[in-house]
């Protein structure tokens, strides 16, 4: 009769509320995480027209803007993500 008190004794303590391995968010790769391209420059010729410093003005505001938004985005998608799962793996309040 002892042994069969045992078992589920055993059984209980084996359940314990501490997890074994803590789980953590694992870090964003690093290839993932890349600089925007550089923006382009005005040659400083003497015959530049208006028109070619205005060309690539407007593609030096299209490459940042479109850097930005992906960049937000995905940190933006990575901090809720992470939340998320910290929120779910925390451990409960005493």
């Amino acid at each position: 009769m002892k042994k069969l008190l045992l078992i589920p004794l055993l059984l209980v303590a084996g359940c314990s509320s501490k997890p074994l391995i803590k789980q953590t968010f694992p870090d964003p790769p690093i290839g993932i995480i890349q600089k925007c391209p550089d923006l382009a420059a005005v040659d400083h010729d003497t015959n530049t027209q208006v028109s070619d410093v205005l060309a690539v003005v407007a593609m030096n505001y299209s490459r940042y803007y479109i850097c930005a938004a992906a960049v937000d985005a995905w940190q933006d998608w990575y901090n809720s993500q992470k939340t998320n799962f910290n929120s779910l793996h925390s451990p409960a309040p005493n």
